[in-house]
């Protein structure tokens, strides 16, 4: 009988001190996983005017009556193949604040920059994988810029011909990095179509043959039966922004704000 009391005895003292630790445990703060924390941006190169972040140069105009200085809405201006971050669309005249900035394509193309070197005609897969090293790239200099630049929710990216192509592109594989996008005159190959795109604006001419207009629709009808946050608009003209395609682009990057 003193054997069986001494064993229930410990028995008991043992389901104590178990349950005491399980409590212990329980009570303990949760550690996080351990992250490797992303590098802060080098911010070295930036000015109230623009700069050099992750190797892209880009020039940088504030509207609507805003100090550099300010946190502001951030507005990304792609440039056509050809062009540069200075003769880029500046939305002079937008009467909301914002930050404008303008970055340069990788490749050097006569006495400006393009984003994609093969044509998206001829070299459907080399264009396919010339815009995901393109958008990759671009995801880089946006996420730090947003680091040096005070920067007020997610930016808007636009552009037109191959800025277009580089919207499309930046929607459809980065959607939870950009509130939205406005294309005009691009395209992009069917194996970049996301139905789960951001927000995106796409505006194009019908007699436009270098961006061929039947195949833009094709890309937006397909989208838009899938499900796409994907608003559209034709124009007459060619391969070039009338004046009412303008100012449709205006206000679409006014909607966005």
């Amino acid at each position: 009988m003193a054997i069986r009391g001494t064993t229930k005895t410990l028995l008991q003292a043992a389901l104590v001190f178990v349950g005491a630790g399980l409590v212990a445990r329980a009570m303990r703060p949760r550690q996080s996983p351990t992250r490797k924390r992303k590098p802060e941006a080098d911010c070295s190169q930036v000015t109230d005017n623009g700069g050099t972040i992750e190797g892209v140069k880009y020039v940088e105009r504030v509207r609507g009556g805003a100090s550099p200085d300010e946190t502001l809405p951030l507005i990304v201006v792609l440039h056509s193949k050809g062009g540069n971050p200075t003769g880029a669309a500046s939305f002079s005249g937008l009467p909301a604040k914002a930050r404008v900035v303008a970055p340069a394509g990788a490749h050097r193309f006569g006495q400006g920059y393009e984003w994609v070197q093969a044509n998206s005609k001829t070299d459907l897969p080399g264009f396919e994988r010339d815009l995901q090293a393109a958008t990759a790239r671009l995801e880089s200099f946006i996420r730090a810029l947003m680091q040096c630049r005070p920067t007020e929710g997610k930016p808007i990216v636009t552009g037109a011909s191959q800025g277009g192509h580089m919207t499309y592109a930046m929607a459809s594989l980065y959607p939870s990095l950009i509130r939205g996008g406005v294309a005009l005159l691009g395209y992009i190959p069917p194996n970049l179509w996301n139905p789960g795109m951001a927000m995106t604006y796409g505006l194009h001419t019908t007699g436009d043959n270098t961006v061929p207009y039947d195949r833009t629709v094709q890309m937006w009808e397909s989208l838009q039966r899938q499900g796409a946050q994907l608003s559209t608009q034709s124009f007459p003209g060619g391969h070039s922004i009338p004046s009412a395609m303008g100012q449709a682009w205006r206000e679409r990057v006014l909607d966005l704000l």
